[in-house]
């Protein structure tokens, strides 16, 4: 999309997964899940069911955007359950898989993107968020977990937070900054304030009712931004009279 007129946003240009395509892909396949930048490079993930082996693929797409109008994959990694979230900080890319996984890319060579490492025991996981040394996984079974990548070939998780008697639901998306995590819930309709300043005990100090589903979280600034099923947009600011 275009946006450098915010008012008016135009498509110039789109991509659909070629592979599921040639494999005759059921299931309303393929489905494109999430999207991360990496410079010039999109990460993209996808899932499909091939009609040949009747069982799901997941793949993660990289794409060369120099081209807008034109995005063009220039290499593909296929592994895992179900592919959902993506985020790419530098030379890597974190998957979220619903297969109880958290996938680390090398995408440095974005011909062949090449796993790295792997965290397991992790539920559900729906999305994904770094910051620093650390992952935030949202978890479909309604938590939230942090892993250590200062070791990209070794993460592992450190902490949870699963919110007690008031457990989120499915926990649809994450984003942190500074020492607090975000973490949208579908169950209850909130969104979570979560310190994590000690990782290994994070422990939630604030929630809003957002009325709907909370479907996904971004940090900016002092304000967070939080979109809700049906398309309604919040925007929300943390206070020290909001934490408890």
């Amino acid at each position: 999309m275009d946006v450098s007129n915010p008012k008016a946003p135009a498509e110039v240009g789109s991509y659909q997964p070629k592979r599921a395509v040639r494999e005759g892909a059921v299931e309303a396949g393929p489905l494109v899940e999430a999207v991360a930048v990496a410079g010039k490079y999109l990460c993209v993930t996808s899932n499909y069911v091939s009609k040949r082996e009747a069982h799901r693929r997941s793949v993660l797409h990289v794409l060369d955007t120099a081209n807008p109008k034109a995005p063009a994959e220039v290499g593909f990694l296929e592994l895992g359950d179900q592919f959902l979230g993506v985020v790419a900080v530098g030379k890597y890319a974190y998957i979220a898989d619903k297969g109880s996984t958290l996938y680390v890319v090398d995408i440095s060579d974005p011909k062949a993107p090449a796993l790295a490492g792997t965290c397991s025991a992790l539920g559900e996981p729906h999305g994904v968020f770094v910051s620093g040394s650390r992952a935030y996984v949202a978890d479909d079974d309604g938590a939230m977990h942090i892993v250590d990548i200062s070791d990209p070939k070794a993460p592992k998780r450190v902490g949870s937070y699963e919110g007690g008697a008031d457990r989120p639901g499915i926990a649809e998306a994450v984003a942190a900054a500074d020492r607090y995590a975000y973490v949208c819930a579908d169950g209850g309709h909130a969104l979570h304030v979560v310190d994590v300043s000690d990782p290994k005990a994070p422990k939630e100090v604030a929630s809003f009712d957002t009325e709907w589903p909370a479907r996904g979280v971004a940090v900016a600034g002092e304000y967070v931004y939080v979109n809700v099923w049906r398309g309604g947009l919040f925007i929300l600011k943390l206070t020290e009279q909001s934490v408890r």
